[in-house]
């Protein structure tokens, strides 16, 4: 619930009091579900060493319980893939990918379904199936916002203003991540000075991961010093290299 509500700190917090108060002899399993939201919550405010940590816990977790560690903790996952991709951690990448893959179990997902286009998109980076997901009917709010990303930041993709209104109008409210990533995709639609208002929301929402990239895709879009000297401070503090990289090449 405190990651839905952006209250990125306070959902960390939380998760700490939770691994402190677990007395002799409780499972450790019982931390895997608080520790997935709290690495994806640290992932997107920009802790990713910490996000890191909590990721390995959900590695260890993983072997020594097995199926019990199931897909309720894709979000940690995720947010796992998001860190060592960007840091170009080829090792971790394989483990994180090799994990969700068995945790996902696709082909026990019935032809289809938004579970299937989900984990197709993120395992498998298929655009076309990120796209199904969007327009698709089911699947929670926070999945449908790591798919926009990926079509965003990895795959450099737009996403029509049709397929925005349809995305908006699957569900009566949507938590600040969703809305501020919708907002994203229609100011890289939009120009420069939208993209600039939408790095600014992002900010006061405490993206930090996003507002860096989206603060790389503003510098390559207006070619200006500032700009760019912006995107390098913020993506090299996060020690997104794969970013910087993308930055260097196309500037």
């Amino acid at each position: 619930d405190l990651v839905y509500l952006g209250q990125y700190d306070d959902a960390l917090r939380a998760s700490a009091d939770f691994q402190r108060s677990m007395r002799p002899g409780e499972p450790r399993s019982m931390f895997s579900h608080a520790g997935a939201w709290a690495a994806l919550g640290a992932m997107l405010s920009g802790r990713w060493d910490e996000a890191l940590a909590m990721v390995e816990v959900l590695v260890s977790l993983r072997e020594e319980f097995g199926q019990v560690i199931g897909r309720f903790t894709t979000p940690g996952w995720l947010a796992g893939l998001r860190i060592a991709s960007a840091r170009l951690d080829t090792t971790r990448v394989a483990r994180y990918r090799s994990l969700l893959a068995a945790i996902a179990d696709i082909e026990s997902l019935p032809s289809g379904s938004v579970g299937r286009l989900l984990f197709r998109a993120v395992l498998d980076s298929d655009t076309a199936a990120a796209h199904a997901y969007l327009a698709a009917e089911g699947s929670t709010r926070d999945r449908k916002a790591e798919v926009v990303s990926r079509l965003l930041f990895d795959h450099r993709d737009r996403i029509t203003e049709d397929d925005l209104r349809v995305l908006e109008h699957q569900a009566l409210n949507d938590p600040p991540l969703l809305k501020l990533r919708i907002a994203v995709a229609r100011a890289v639609n939009s120009g420069s000075a939208a993209l600039a208002e939408a790095i600014t929301a992002l900010d006061e929402g405490g993206l930090v991961a996003d507002a860096a990239r989206a603060a790389a895709l503003l510098a390559l879009a207006t070619h200006r010093e500032n700009d760019r000297a912006d995107a390098e401070k913020r993506l090299t503090a996060l020690g997104d290299r794969a970013y910087l990289q993308i930055l260097s090449e196309e500037w």
